[in-house]
């Protein structure tokens, strides 16, 4: 419960963030709209659902979750429903629970809906092809498929969904898999060049901030058994990206 008390669903969705950065900020916008209301979050819920490629995305595999659905519905940091108990005492101390919660939902929601549309939109792809973008969607946003047995998985390991996707991101599993169509790899290769190209930008900023520092300050930039490698400084604060 305690790693849940957070609002860092853009840690789980780091690629696609990289990937496309200004829609993740834009998500990032919804998430706090739909943080701290849950008419709010139902609104947001209800305007995805209208949008022209969610029945597809829906159809094709991309892995909208919901909040307080069962194990393998909820995002895996949520083991339990905030709705689960009722009382006024219970719903005063899962009220911050609850708000990340919606955080962490809207968050993704939004960002598997809008990065797959993103990448398909304007293209000719065969419904396959729409499959195989769907599941890097999902690992580009922390949901790993882990197949029938998915519960089970879920109550002996600790976020499974999400050690597979950075499993599968890591070992390009989506560009490199064999039944995988050459436009396909082309647009999924497309996607790492761009998450690159935002890890380059954030790692000249941070070697800008530290254009006036000694060299053990250096050393300790680019030294990643370091709390300060690949640090961005501002004054005496380090800001890690």
């Amino acid at each position: 419960m305690k790693a849940s008390w957070d609002f860092s669903g853009f840690r789980q969705a780091a690629f696609a963030s990289l990937a496309e950065p200004v829609l993740a900020l834009k998500a990032g916008r919804k998430m706090f709209v739909g943080a701290w209301s849950e008419k709010q979050r139902l609104a947001i819920e209800d305007e995805l659902k209208k949008h022209p490629r969610y029945d597809e995305a829906k159809q094709k595999g991309v892995a909208f979750t919901e909040v307080g659905g069962d194990l393998t519905a909820t995002e895996e940091e949520y083991m339990f429903s905030a709705t689960a108990f009722s009382g006024k005492t219970w719903g005063v101390l899962s009220y911050p629970y609850a708000v990340s919660e919606r955080a962490f939902s809207t968050l993704l929601n939004v960002m598997r809906l809008e990065y797959y549309a993103t990448i398909v939109d304007g293209l000719p792809l065969t419904a396959q092809e729409q499959k195989d973008v769907a599941l890097h969607v999902n690992d580009a946003t922390g949901r790993g498929g882990i197949g029938p047995n998915s519960e089970v998985i879920t109550r002996l390991i600790w976020s499974p969904r999400l050690l597979l996707s950075r499993w599968n991101l890591l070992t390009f599993k989506g560009a490199l898999r064999g039944d995988t169509s050459k436009t396909t790899k082309k647009l999924i290769l497309k996607q790492y060049a761009k998450a690159m190209r935002s890890v380059g930008v954030l790692l000249l900023l941070a070697a800008g901030s530290r254009w006036g520092d000694d060299w053990k300050e250096w050393l300790n930039f680019i030294d990643p058994r370091s709390s300060k490698f690949a640090t961005i400084k501002i004054g005496n604060t380090y800001v890690d990206p």
